[in-house]
């Protein structure tokens, strides 16, 4: 963390960064291995378990009306909306795709290491969930970019 402290004031003191970049990196770092630790390393280690078929949470969701199915979809959803929004504010100029790319890789990893460490299910729904959630926050926080350099023409 220090290091990347470290980097990130040589980058802000020869205004290669803005502030605004310098606390978004921070918070992204801090978030995403709150989210981290949340997901693997706070469950008890069992034994392995996986769902791999795409989109089977919403097919439960949709024929088993299983509400609580639902809403976990949704929080999957809502925890990488934050990520999204802080690529936006890290990475000037991100595209949509490059902000799901980027949303993916994190869900990626957290699914493997719940696999590999048996801390959790490994499943797609997660990973897809995950993406939507990143590329909403990325639409959110650009949108309200466009909306700030509005209303400062007026």
């Amino acid at each position: 963390m220090f290091l990347i402290v470290g980097l990130l004031l040589r980058q802000l003191k020869y205004g290669k960064l803005e502030k605004t970049q310098f606390f978004a990196v921070i918070a992204l770092y801090v978030f995403v291995s709150i989210v981290f630790g949340s997901t693997v390393f706070t469950r008890t280690s069992g034994k392995r378990m996986y769902e791999l078929i795409p989109f089977w949470s919403w097919r439960k969701v949709i024929f088993e009306h299983d509400f609580m199915l639902l809403e976990e979809n949704l929080l999957n959803m809502h925890l990488f909306v934050p990520i999204g929004g802080l690529l936006e504010l890290c990475l000037k100029r991100i595209k949509w795709k490059q902000a799901a790319s980027i949303g993916l890789g994190i869900s990626v990893v957290i699914e493997l290491s719940q696999l590999i460490l048996c801390r959790g299910w490994f499943e797609w729904d997660d990973m897809i969930h995950n993406t939507l959630g990143c590329v909403c926050g990325y639409l959110i926080v650009k949108k309200l970019y466009v909306l700030k350099r509005k209303m400062a023409d007026y």
